[in-house]
């Protein structure tokens, strides 16, 4: 396992003498983690901290055969790991969880699926509830065991139920893919974030009671009751899917969970919702 670090003077700011002690430093504490939660170091090619514009972390299947992940950090997230403030450590060591997380699920996945069949460009409807089942599997279960370090951060998505319903309208009307086998603009700027939301918020619930999260999906529930059963339904699905140790689910399990996180766009447009 290689430590690659893009800026060779982060050391400076992060209480360390040289790029060589951080690498070691970091090495070390990847390590530990990993042992922790049961992910042998051998799986994991290159930790990659560098400066990212979209998240603070993210995991790339390096190889399919044997399995290799690439982990990628946000540069600062080193930073507040090496501080002395506790919150912002807890913050960076729940974000390296999550990304850790990610590689142990998908290794024990490797073991019942082909995972080079989860299609990263979705070409029929089929394909696209399995890369969105597989994907909203891994983040429930990611957040819900990071949150129990420092709870997740609420995705700053609109909360307006009447404008959401609209655009559910609407998606119902469209359709899902073009001639080139793209997803339209309402999924991938609508749908897709506000099922992320939800999918985020569900597992903080589930694992630590987060007040903060159930408040957010409040926001929701209490406007629409098409939407309040569909919270209810992607919660109690998580639980019954998600939970179970050690991981064990097949490309039957993720279609039929990206088509139930989809079931929002009829379940959401009926006459009890106002608008």
């Amino acid at each position: 396992m290689d430590i690659i670090i893009v800026d060779s003077e982060l050391y400076m700011s992060c209480n360390t003498d040289s790029n060589l002690q951080l690498k070691q430093e970091i090495k070390k504490y990847f390590i530990v983690k990993m042992n922790a939660i049961g992910l042998p170091a051998e799986f994991v090619r290159n930790i990659i901290i560098s400066k990212m514009d979209e998240s603070n972390g993210r995991i790339d299947i390096a190889n399919y055969s044997p399995l290799e992940f690439n982990v990628f950090i946000q540069e600062f997230i080193i930073w507040y790991l090496f501080r002395d403030k506790k919150d912002k450590c807890d913050y960076a060591s729940s974000t390296i969880f999550h990304e850790l997380y990610h590689c142990k699920d998908i290794l024990n996945m490797n073991s019942d699926i082909n995972l080079s069949d989860i299609k990263r460009k979705p070409e029929s409807l089929n394909e696209l509830f399995i890369n969105l089942g597989y994907h909203q599997y891994l983040e429930y279960r990611a957040h819900f065991n990071s949150s129990k370090i420092s709870p997740s951060n609420i995705i700053n998505q609109c909360s307006d139920v009447d404008l959401y319903i609209n655009i559910y309208r609407s998606f119902k009307k469209e359709k899902l893919f073009d001639e080139n086998g793209i997803e339209n603009i309402t999924y991938n700027n609508f749908i897709s974030p506000f099922i992320r939301k939800i999918v985020i918020s569900i597992a903080n619930i589930n694992s630590i009671n987060s007040l903060e999260h159930k408040n957010e999906l409040d926001k929701y529930t209490i406007s629409s009751q098409s939407l309040k059963v569909y919270i209810e339904m992607v919660k109690s699905t998580m639980i019954e899917i998600c939970n179970i140790e050690p991981v064990k689910v097949s490309v039957s399990n993720l279609y039929d969970l990206g088509k139930m996180l989809l079931s929002l766009e009829t379940t959401t447009i009926n006459t009890e919702d106002s608008i």
